[in-house]
């Protein structure tokens, strides 16, 4: 007899997992989030496995990324030790996870599920604010405050507050009893624990989602563009904002329009000298990346923007087919939640997509951040109620 495990199930398990990874690092219990976050791989790749019989051309271009990228590694290895593999893991997981909730149609109780284990998390975001206020913010020697709690930096923290709050808002937007004072208590909370990690990329990609949900929510149809050039620009967004920035940056610093963003420790040209470095990095070693020096530099272990750490530390070739892959998974998302009117969710992965600009932490490490932003994959695929029945 064998034993049929539903997608629901292990669905509802991942989000478990990862429900308790958050809330080991807002409460500092690190042996609760050591042990979800081990057990995350596993059920990760058994649902991954259940779905090999319907293969498609996203689990060979996974397999192309994951097989070629720990060739790179290992071609650039200097020494090597079980840690060494470990940001190379979570990459090759981020595509194993997006590639089969492509495959999945989740019900709609387990998303009413996702969604009540969110509003555990806000709450217990809450609390953890309030009981650890002390202990919850880094205070640098000149005495600037980041809200960090046990996350490893401010940053880290600041994307899984994003994903947690736009949950809420489609949470509450999707809801029978949708309740505008709701809906605005979740954007200001978020807003303002968002702030005081100071991470302005968030911060603005945020202000971004909230933008398109007040601005299409009164017509009840999210607009999503449609053409070649939305989703590749989607696709292509951190690479190209890198590029822009780095030639523009010098005009920029002389330049008083962008001082709202500038701050003791941020300067608008923050991110200039850690490019300048993945530049170097490219050129020394274009086509296998150069995976092995950015994980022992003293300059930095990743170079806060998701597509040069990807080109710097796996090359060109793999850089190539993680766009491609990016891109159609933009494109069959566009195409399916236009059928089941889940626009809102697909601009979620879009933002978190967009986020990549400034920050790494999808491609390269972040306690399983790839399972929340994959969760918007999931709500776009989602059944519906006649589906259902």
């Amino acid at each position: 007899m064998k034993l049929k495990i539903k997608d629901d199930s292990i669905i509802t398990l991942i989000y478990i997992l990862s429900s308790l990874m958050i809330f080991g690092q807002l409460f500092g219990i690190h042996a609760l989030t050591s042990i979800a976050y081990a057990l995350s791989f596993p059920i990760v790749l058994v649902l991954w496995g259940i779905h090999l019989k319907d293969f498609r051309i996203l689990d060979l271009i996974s397999i192309i990324i994951i097989a070629i990228s720990f060739i790179c590694i290992l071609i650039t290895c200097s020494s090597l030790s079980v840690n060494y593999f470990t940001n190379w893991l979570i990459f090759a997981f981020v595509f194993l996870y997006f590639s089969v909730c492509q495959k999945i149609q989740v019900s709609p109780q387990t998303v009413s599920n996702i969604f009540r284990l969110n509003t555990v998390v806000i709450i217990f975001s809450c609390l953890a604010y309030v009981l650890r206020f002390n202990s919850a913010f880094y205070v640098t020697f000149t005495g600037v405050k980041y809200l960090k709690f046990s996350f490893y930096n401010p940053n880290c923290l600041a994307l899984f507050l994003l994903c947690i709050a736009i949950t809420g808002i489609l949470a509450n937007s999707q809801s029978k009893r949708f309740q505008i004072s709701r809906q605005f208590f979740t954007i200001a909370l978020f807003s303002l624990l968002i702030a005081q990690t100071l991470s302005r990329t968030v911060l603005l990609i945020f202000i971004l989602f909230v933008i398109i949900y007040f601005a299409f929510r009164k017509k009840q149809a999210y607009y999503l563009p449609q053409g070649i050039i939305f989703k590749l620009g989607v696709s292509l967004f951190p690479l190209i904002f890198a590029t822009v920035y780095m030639f523009f940056i010098d005009t920029l610093v002389n330049s008083n329009a962008f001082s709202l963003l500038i701050g003791e420790g941020k300067g608008i040209d923050s991110r200039q000298k850690v490019w300048e470095y993945a530049l170097d990095l490219f050129r020394k070693s274009p086509i296998v990346g150069s995976y092995d020096e950015l994980m022992h530099s003293s300059l930095t272990s990743q170079l806060h923007n998701s597509h040069l750490n990807v080109l710097c530390s796996y090359g060109i070739i793999v850089f190539i087919l993680v766009v491609v892959f990016l891109f159609l998974i933009m494109t069959e998302n566009v195409r399916t939640s236009k059928k089941t009117h889940t626009e809102l969710s697909t601009w979620a992965f879009v933002v978190c997509l967009l986020v990549g600009f400034g920050e790494a932490i999808l491609f390269s490490g972040g306690l399983s951040f790839y399972l929340l932003v994959g969760q918007f994959l999931l709500f776009t695929n989602k059944k519906t109620m006649m589906e259902e029945s």
